[in-house]
């Protein structure tokens, strides 16, 4: 599987958002998962969690007052796989054996009329798809 990896440049200067990255390596350093670690390391930890569509940067406002209250702002971010996970519910296991991909169609993303991105099926071995 191939991997990308935006480059940490993309994220310099972004509004209110001065935070260094942090990371935790999986697979032998090929994979990496961003986090936000800021404030006292031996304060008390807040973890800032999210969900889709966002990512850490909507704690921003948030960080720097906890942190100046004394307390370690963890927020961790969701490992992305993009297009294809949105296509393919089941991609863990489809690419664990080999199976199909689902081409995804970017008209469904996140906005529309009744389909949606939930609506791409699982992987059926009567369909072959």
């Amino acid at each position: 599987m191939d991997v990308l990896r935006t480059p940490d440049e993309r994220f310099a200067g972004l509004p209110d958002y001065p935070f260094a990255p942090h990371y935790v390596e999986v697979d032998d350093g090929r994979l990496r998962v961003h986090h936000l670690d800021e404030g006292p390391a031996d304060g008390p930890v807040v973890l800032l969690m999210h969900g889709e569509p966002s990512w850490s940067f909507l704690y921003r406002r948030m960080i720097p007052a906890l942190a100046g209250a004394g307390l370690r702002c963890v927020a961790p971010d969701l490992v992305g796989f993009g297009r294809l996970f949105i296509s393919n519910p089941d991609l863990p296991h489809r690419l664990r054996h080999g199976l199909p991909l689902v081409e995804p169609d970017p008209a469904t993303f996140y906005f529309g009329d009744h389909r949606g991105y939930t609506d791409y099926p699982a992987y059926s071995e009567r369909d072959g798809q």
